[in-house]
């Protein structure tokens, strides 16, 4: 008989200390939390409020990281070994760079059509092209290079989007071959011009822009800086890169500008 009333004791004693409801008071119920009284509805919230903050952050960060992923615009960077130490990591993280590097404007000619495919494929918003110092060096005729130019840009913009701009970068070289670099830079002008103002051809030509680098020449024109070039070589060095990847970066916000 003490065994069962000390059990009968336990039995009631864990009765009172457990969460059920002591009054009808706190028998109601929530709609949303069916079967649950307040007090036990309010010792639920206690321990998931602290809960609530993490995942709605790391969920804004994602959302975030999403918006700036899909914003950023795809670029390509069509060029020579002049521009061998450009690093497209460490452009500007508004825009997505890829790469694509041919040793000449005659070696694009000769492959024009698939390299036109292939820039396509990249989905585009803008293709940077700076090709034409080594044509120069290889001396290669002025009108010759001109033409292949003109007709490799033209595949280029008949594959890419309608929306795609393509911009032309102003070939630079320094010593003996400056001024067969000039002709061809004043020759390739004047070619987008004409193509530019032409009904024929103006529906694809007004997509295109031109870069001067203007910032390699004490006067716009002329010899440029040479301390701008690796010694004995028409490469930029680290410092005529900068600048370059300066104007590179100029061209895009120009082409894309910040909208608020």
């Amino acid at each position: 008989n003490g065994q069962t009333q000390s059990y009968r004791d336990a039995l009631m004693s864990s009765r009172d200390e457990s969460p059920c409801p002591k009054s009808p008071s706190e028998t109601r119920t929530n709609p949303i939390t069916p079967g649950l009284s307040p007090a036990q509805v309010a010792e639920r919230e206690t321990y998931r409020r602290f809960d609530k903050v993490k995942p709605r952050e790391s969920s804004t960060r994602t959302n975030k990281s999403k918006h700036r992923s899909a914003n950023k615009k795809k670029v390509v960077l069509l060029t020579d070994s002049t521009m061998q130490t450009f690093k497209a990591e460490e452009f500007s993280k508004r825009y997505d760079v890829s790469i694509v590097r041919k040793r000449s404007i005659s070696a694009l000619g000769q492959d024009a059509e698939r390299t036109a495919n292939s820039i396509a494929l990249k989905a585009p918003d803008a293709i940077y092209i700076h090709l034409g110092a080594n044509d120069i060096i290889e001396k290669v005729p002025v009108v010759e290079a001109v033409e292949t130019f003109i007709e490799s840009i033209d595949k280029i913009l008949r594959e890419s989007a309608q929306s795609c701009s393509v911009i032309v970068s102003h070939i630079l070289s320094c010593g003996k071959e400056q001024e067969k670099a000039s002709q061809f830079r004043e020759s390739l002008s004047e070619k987008i011009e004409y193509l530019q103002r032409a009904t024929n051809s103006s529906d694809f030509w007004s997509r295109v822009e031109q870069n001067r680098n203007a910032n390699f020449f004490a006067n716009g024109s002329g010899p440029p800086y040479h301390y701008m070039f690796r010694e004995g070589t028409t490469h930029l060095n680290q410092r005529g890169t900068k600048v370059i990847m300066g104007n590179f970066r100029t061209s895009l916000h120009r082409t894309f500008p910040l909208t608020t």
